[in-house]
């Protein structure tokens, strides 16, 4: 699993390739939080690589989207 940050004038975006399941979410959930004081005030998730995915990862994304809404962030 593999996760890349970009940030432009019109917001950062989250990439996330590989495996998103019950055995990655941990590491996940760390590296997509890691300085998450510096992302813009739009966030996108770009989801297109992502092999696999199971509840767990899905509670992550969902895990993500409420804690954004709570920095005001949109995403």
């Amino acid at each position: 699993m593999n996760i890349t940050r970009k940030t432009t004038k019109s917001g950062t975006s989250l990439s996330i390739e590989g495996e998103l399941t019950i055995y990655s979410v941990h590491q996940a959930k760390q590296d997509l939080l890691q300085d998450y004081n510096n992302f813009a005030d739009q966030v996108a998730l770009d989801l297109h690589k992502v092999s696999e995915l199971d509840t767990a990862g899905i509670q992550l994304l969902l895990f993500l989207q409420h804690f954004l809404q709570g920095l005001n962030k949109k995403l």
